[in-house]
């Protein structure tokens, strides 16, 4: 497959996924929408280790709710995360980490476990990611949640992503989420337009679209408009 190939289809999909969210936003009853900053910080310690530090916030401006619309215009979570980064292969790397949440005046500690597998398909960079965590807090019972997540992403305006260039990013990811003898699922999907300011820095924006329940029929929707930030330092 060529690479105007690929690039066509993911420019449809992502035109195809705008679309979608939006008419969910206007037709649907259970849906929440909002903006999702995040800010990445990228320390390499040497050849084998690396140190990811990561903050994000969560502003919620629209709920919908079985026909009912609220506007709350509050921030919903804030996290900070570290995370420890080792290199096991050419094309392997094993993370372990922990992410400390403040969400509604409560308190979240969640343990996270990583591991990823980078595939080249020409020019085309795809990664597997398959995960697990387990949160913990003081007024709810633990959750343990185990993730998949499929993501790649190309140049715009060549065959590799260069510096002063556009990219196009686009990830699908699954979940299943336990809680005393309740499971749940929630599949995930981005389509984010990167841009490499240099080596060391990049900005992300584009839609992050999370649905929740999906086998039940009034399932959760939630449309974040995200913005991302990445910084080598």
């Amino acid at each position: 497959m060529s690479f105007k190939t690929v690039n066509n289809i993911f420019l449809l999909f992502l035109a195809w996924m705008l679309s979608f969210a939006f008419y969910q936003c206007y037709a649907q009853e259970n849906v929440s929408s909002g903006i999702l900053p995040a800010v990445n910080f990228y320390k390499k310690i040497n050849n084998k280790w690396a140190l990811n530090f990561k903050t994000e916030a969560r502003y919620l401006l629209r709920n919908y709710n079985f026909s009912h619309s609220d506007v709350t215009n509050r921030f919903e979570l804030f996290d900070l995360s570290i995370l420890a980064v080792k290199k096991t292969g050419l094309k392997t790397k094993l993370n372990f980490g922990y992410l400390f949440r403040q969400r509604n005046n409560n308190y979240f500690h969640r343990f996270i476990q990583q591991y990823s597998i980078t595939q080249f398909l020409n020019s085309t960079r795809l990664v597997h990611r398959i995960s697990a965590d387990q949160t913990i807090s003081s007024n709810s019972f633990p959750i343990y949640r185990f993730r998949y997540r499929a993501a790649t992403d190309f140049s715009l305006n060549g065959s590799s992503i260069d510096n002063n260039e556009f990219y196009y990013k686009t990830s699908i990811e699954g979940l299943l989420i336990y809680q005393k003898d309740n499971y749940f699922n929630e599949f995930r999907v981005t389509n984010m337009i990167g841009y490499k300011i240099n080596s060391s820095h990049k900005l992300e924006i584009g839609l992050d679209c999370r649905y929740s329940n999906l086998f039940q029929l009034h399932f959760k929707q939630n449309y974040w408009f995200a913005i991302n930030w990445y910084a080598n330092i």
